[in-house]
């Protein structure tokens, strides 16, 4: 998402709009918390990876939106590190994390006079996370698995360039944050235990928007 503002030109006023998302996703380590035994912790970094996503929307005013979302977010592992360094330490990792989302955001678009236009937003949802991942050159023996539906939350802030009276341009930093993610993971061993999981990311997002 994160289209939108009206720069000279762009009209929003009581409009539907739809856009198109494309960026990058640099994911903080993904923290596994084991509350049975806390010495099988662990944290999972990854490479930077990719953005894609839509938003179907519609303006209030001149200054606020709401609109609903799609996206999906994909990395590469790189690394993974015990919560425990006398058990293996950090070991590379090969694999990747998916995350589906959908939900809603709001908009709040300042009115100012400028060639381009600030926004700020929020928003909230359902997400898929889906990651498996297994140490280089071990095959399927060292695996981290996570599949889990959870929320999450995110905060937006952009600026809008317009492109006439129907469309826009816009460039957004995004910050997304799991909420209540439960994952089964195994790292060496036979059976999976219950964990808490922690997903943060920061996003930088080229988006277009059509208004109708």
């Amino acid at each position: 998402m994160a289209l939108i503002v009206q720069a000279s030109g762009f009209e929003s006023d009581g409009r539907w709009y739809l856009s198109l998302l494309v960026g990058t996703n640099n994911v903080d380590a993904l923290e596994t918390k084991n509350w049975v035994a806390p010495e099988f912790d662990v944290d999972l970094d990854f490479s930077y990876g990719a953005l894609v996503g839509g938003t179907f929307g519609r303006s209030f005013g001149e200054s606020y939106r709401l609109e609903a979302e799609l996206g999906y977010r994909a990395n590469e592992a790189s690394s993974l590190g015990d919560g425990n360094p006398n058990l293996y330490g950090d070991v590379n990792m090969d694999g990747d994390l998916k995350v589906f989302n959908s939900g809603l955001n709001g908009y709040y678009d300042p009115q100012f006079e400028f060639w381009v236009e600030p926004y700020i937003g929020g928003g909230f949802g359902i997400a898929r996370f889906a990651a498996e991942v297994y140490q280089q050159g071990s095959g399927d023996v060292r695996t981290w698995e996570e599949n889990d539906t959870a929320g999450y939350m995110q905060g937006m802030a952009g600026l809008s360039r317009s492109l006439g009276t129907n469309n826009a341009i816009t460039l957004e930093y995004r910050y997304f944050r799991s909420i209540g993610l439960d994952a089964s993971s195994r790292y060496d061993w036979g059976v999976s235990p219950s964990n808490d999981s922690e997903y943060a990311s920061h996003s930088v997002i080229i988006g277009l928007r059509a208004a109708f």
